[in-house]
């Protein structure tokens, strides 16, 4: 799974659903449900992964997160943790990582 993010004024939130995609399971809850929330920040921008709701068990995985900027390299922090392992694309000004996708939430904070 890959997530460009493009911070804006406000926030932004999605819903990630998901289902086997072969049986009607998802009408007696077999199925993983989560939100994505963007919102800017004084400093940067913080991006929300709730946890996993719903009965359908989604193996972890990683999660490729792009995050479009409008000037310089970022400090991340992810669950509070410094992040020192990313790539910045000084030319198209894009910070990039990889995030485990587990059952857990999740919180990072890009800064300038």
């Amino acid at each position: 799974l890959e997530l460009d993010l493009y911070p804006g004024l406000g926030s932004s939130r999605f819903p990630l659903y998901e289902d086997d995609g072969e049986s009607e399971g998802y009408l007696g809850g077999e199925f993983s449900l989560r939100e994505f929330k963007l919102e800017k920040t004084e400093s940067g921008c913080r991006f929300s992964i709730s946890g996993r709701q719903g009965n359908l068990a989604v193996q972890p995985r990683q999660l490729k997160i792009k995050l479009h900027l409008q000037k310089s390299s970022p400090s991340i922090l992810v669950d509070s943790k410094q992040r020192t392992e990313f790539s910045f694309n000084s030319e198209l000004s894009i910070a990039e990582f990889n995030l485990l996708l587990d059952d857990n939430p999740h919180q990072i904070e890009f800064t300038k």
